[in-house]
């Protein structure tokens, strides 16, 4: 049979349809409840955290996305929530090599998206160390820019250090084809920065600091190297998953988390994919008497898309919302020692950390909290700004609670399962529990 749509038309299509269905009430019967002593468990949370690093890299749209949708979807409809989907068109970032040969050596290279086309450029590598008071040096002609940046843990192009960068690079844009920037970090591994795929920017790729040493002594000597994009373009469809359980005259709640990110990002975004699965077991029962939507957003790696989608097209109004908790980034991953020459596990969680809140849930946090590395001290809005999604949905007025933070793999592609364990997550699900039922009962 002949397709009446392009394969763009029926996304849109398929996006207009979604967003069409009203938010009614679900079919929902009661299931047979757990007592509430039982949870958090253990062997949920460890069998969640398998399947996330099993799925593979979570970027938007990709297979590893794809599966992830489908068993948050499976899982909580089994639990007994109406489950949609919120479809939308994402950029295809399923590969993202590229190389740069200095004739001697060729070295391994990620693309920084946006990505546009597969290129070669040619020229002579130029080095900047990037720290302030040091000028962009002035190349004999159109070169390729090597920048050497600080040690951190790299998240997006909307931080500060590296909004700075950008805008020097701006200034010099005639002078500089492509960039390579050495993302230094505890892990010497490339760590890929969050973007607005609206935005343009000069074309960009990240170097592991492990692999920069032949381009450090290219650049020095100002030689010619060709760097080579064999990056993916077009497009792709990634989901937001959300289960909603609607009582009509009921208190709504609402608990999100994001689920796509750069790699396999599993100390990244698998304690908050594990906990969102754990707290809607939970919550069936312990919350019978709330309406409850729980929300799983792709689209995380590209400036929060899916969260935005959500808020802009399906979020309920923040005076129909009594609390939101969001579950951010890195909050359960592994700490590490680093005293060289490799990261030493712990057996306790990242302390680079956030608890933020509104005022008026600050009195209801469980005391469970300040046995809790990095969590230990609770902070309201009014105190800094948060990141993520859950900067964006306290700016728009919700009540909310959110944790996020950064490890020391932070998008990096080494993030994966022994970088978080059941035993680190389920202390913070049983606060998070605590708190609820406190605030619940307030």
């Amino acid at each position: 049979m002949k397709c009446l749509f392009s394969r763009a038309q029926g996304l849109s299509l398929a996006a207009v349809i979604l967003l069409s269905l009203p938010l009614t009430e679900a079919a929902y019967s009661e299931p047979e409840c757990a007592d509430s002593e039982a949870y958090p468990r253990l062997e949920a949370i460890a069998a969640h955290l398998q399947f996330y690093d099993s799925a593979g890299p979570h970027r938007s749209g990709t297979v590893g996305d794809i599966k992830t949708a489908q068993y948050l979807s499976q899982q909580l409809s089994a639990l007994g929530y109406d489950v949609r989907r919120q479809n939308f068109t994402v950029p295809d970032h399923g590969r993202l090599q590229a190389n740069v040969s200095t004739g001697n050596e060729q070295i391994a290279l990620l693309v920084q998206p946006p990505v546009s086309e597969r290129r070669i450029f040619k020229g002579p590598l130029v080095y900047w160390h990037y720290r302030p008071g040091i000028s962009i040096p002035d190349p004999t002609e159109k070169s390729i820019l090597l920048v050497e940046l600080s040690d951190a843990r790299y998240s997006s192009y909307q931080s500060f250090p590296i909004r700075k960068l950008r805008a020097q690079l701006v200034d010099k844009g005639s002078d500089v084809s492509a960039v390579i920037l050495i993302t230094n970090g505890a892990t010497q591994e490339a760590q890929l920065l969050n973007i607005d795929p609206a935005e343009t920017f000069l074309p960009t790729f990240i170097v592991a600091p492990r692999d920069a040493a032949p381009l450090r002594e290219a650049a020095n000597r100002q030689q010619r190297v060709a760097l080579e994009s064999l990056a993916s373009t077009g497009e792709l469809q990634a989901s937001n998953v959300i289960a909603s359980r609607i009582l009509p005259g009921r208190p709504h709640w609402i608990i999100s988390t994001p689920t796509s990110g750069w790699g396999h990002s599993v100390g990244e975004r698998g304690p908050g994919f594990a906990a969102f699965l754990e707290m809607a077991a939970w919550a069936k029962c312990a919350l019978a008497d709330y309406s409850l939507q729980f929300v799983a957003n792709s689209g995380h790696e590209l400036e929060n898309m899916g969260s935005k989608k959500y808020l802009n097209e399906l979020a309920p109004k923040p005076f129909e919302v009594e609390l939101w908790l969001h579950l951010g980034a890195g909050w359960g991953a592994r700490d590490y020692l680093d005293i060289g020459p490799r990261l030493l596990p712990l057996n306790h969680a990242n302390p680079y950390s956030v608890l933020m809140m509104s005022e008026a849930i600050k009195p209801a946090l469980s005391p469970r909290f300040k046995a809790l590395p990095g969590l230990a001290n609770a902070y309201t809005f009014a105190d800094g700004k948060a990141a993520g999604e859950l900067q964006e949905i306290h700016h728009l007025g919700y009540n909310a609670i959110g944790l996020f933070g950064a490890h020391q793999y932070h998008h990096v592609a080494s993030d994966r399962l022994d970088k978080t364990h059941a035993d680190l997550v389920a202390p913070v699900v049983s606060a998070l529990q605590d708190t609820l039922l406190r605030y619940k009962s307030r």
